[in-house]
């Protein structure tokens, strides 16, 4: 066995707050060396936050990302012995042009910086606006700092790296493919992919398939929170060749923890014939892409890895589940999608206090009971007693009647305020 250890976090960024982006980054990598991780796991644009959109033309946007991956480099370090790889995402500029990319740091050093490839341009997503594209082939190096930057894969003491950015992954034709011909074992996809109805199914649909297609073990982690009219729902996948094996929390700040056996995916890929016989045509056509060695990374099989078991300790028979209710399941996600948007109103910082017109009708109740769910998230970590003070204090309910509001509807309104315990006037 070749065991590695896994930490996903799922953090809340701001952008354009680096100093808090930077330190909540460097907060969370302490768990993930003291679990002594073999790789730990940041999302899309984690120093900036995502979608930082024309911010990147200001050269001090830019230049301060890299002051800021400088420090949690220098963070990456352990006392003894050989830290985390650790994955964050940034953008930076060589030769006048801004690339989307993801900084591979270990020991306090930044080893290499690999760029977007697919840029979208579609819905609500401007990337291809803003930046350039990455592409196969791309050898350059960050300017100043001799760090390789392009088109590269990372071989450590514990096996071979390739890492890619959200969009990369939902191409059939991504960076993956090539990547993954040329020895990348494992694939870390960091991500800022925004919530919407059924997106969840096809994320897990499209990574066991890319995972499957090229016989890769994938580990990708996405951003939680809210930013600009865009929510994000968080969470992690890991899928080996096209099996999953963890799938992280939803909806939270959080870090996920799993062991892989990488040579599981060596076994299966040596099985797979119509897998090693596109290996051997790509390479015939094409040059393998770029690898760098990293011989002071960490090394697989640390004390204290175990291989994970299934909940049901057997690995032929499912284990025995609760059959999920769609229905409370799609409404739910509605629910947490409203209460994460109103954590925008936090980053704005333009307002310190919610007021709602609560005419006792049910749009009216459903804004407030919103608001409520956010408000109790908002000040969990305080005492019974001193959440209720901040509750009060935070919502403010105006009681505003109409020629069609009864006495039912007004008496209503201010029934809900008392059980809730919000101000109402």
């Amino acid at each position: 066995m070749r065991l590695i250890k896994i930490g996903i976090a799922n953090i809340n960024t701001t952008i354009g707050a680096f100093k808090t982006n930077t330190d909540k980054i460097i907060e969370c990598m302490e768990p993930i060396k003291e679990s002594r991780c073999t790789i730990g796991c940041f999302h899309e644009q984690t120093i900036s936050g995502y979608p930082a959109e024309d911010f990147v033309q200001w050269e001090s946007f830019v230049t301060g990302q890299l002051e800021s991956l400088k420090k949690i480099a220098e963070a990456s370090k352990v006392k003894k012995g050989t830290g985390p790889v650790f994955t964050i995402g940034l953008t930076v500029e060589i030769k006048g042009h801004l690339y989307n990319s993801c900084a591979v740091i270990c020991n306090g050093a930044i080893v290499g910086i690999v760029p977007k490839e697919k840029l979208p341009t579609y819905g609500v997503f401007y990337d291809g606006r803003t930046y350039s594209r990455g592409r196969a082939g791309l050898n350059d190096c960050y300017s100043g700092d001799d760090v390789p930057f392009g088109d590269i894969i990372f071989r450590f003491p514990f096996g071979i790296l390739g890492v890619e950015i959200c969009e990369d992954i939902w191409s059939c034709d991504g960076p993956m493919r090539r990547r993954a011909y040329s020895g990348a074992e494992i694939i870390v996809n960091i991500s800022s992919s925004p919530f919407r109805l059924g997106i969840v199914e096809t994320r897990r649909e499209m990574i066991s398939t890319r995972a499957s297609d090229n016989q890769v073990t994938i580990v990708y982690a996405n951003q939680y929170g809210g930013n600009d009219s865009l929510v994000f729902d968080g969470g992690c996948f890991v899928n080996q060749n096209g099996s999953m094996i963890l799938e992280g929390e939803r909806w939270r700040e959080n870090i996920s923890y799993v062991c892989v056996d990488l040579d599981r995916t060596s076994r299966l890929r040596h099985e797979n014939t119509t897998w090693r016989s596109d290996c051997e045509m790509f390479l015939k056509q094409n040059s393998p892409v770029r690898t760098i060695a990293v011989n002071s990374g960490p090394q697989a099989n640390e004390n204290g890895f175990s291989y994970r078991i299934p909940s049901n300790r057997s690995f032929f028979l499912p284990p025995d589940t609760n059959a999920t209710n769609e229905k409370e399941n799609y409404y739910q996600n509605i629910i947490e999608a409203l209460i994460t948007g109103l954590d925008y109103f936090v980053k704005t910082k333009a307002f310190q206090k919610i007021g709602i017109a609560l005419s006792g009708g049910k749009d009216s109740l459903f804004s407030l009971l919103v608001c409520y769910f956010f408000a109790e998230r908002r000040f969990s970590s305080e005492s019974p007693e001193e959440k209720k003070k901040h509750i009060k204090e935070f919502i403010h309910c105006f009681s505003m009647p109409s020629t069609f509001n009864s006495d039912t509807t007004k008496s209503i309104a201010r029934q809900i305020a008392s059980e809730l315990g919000v101000s109402f006037s």
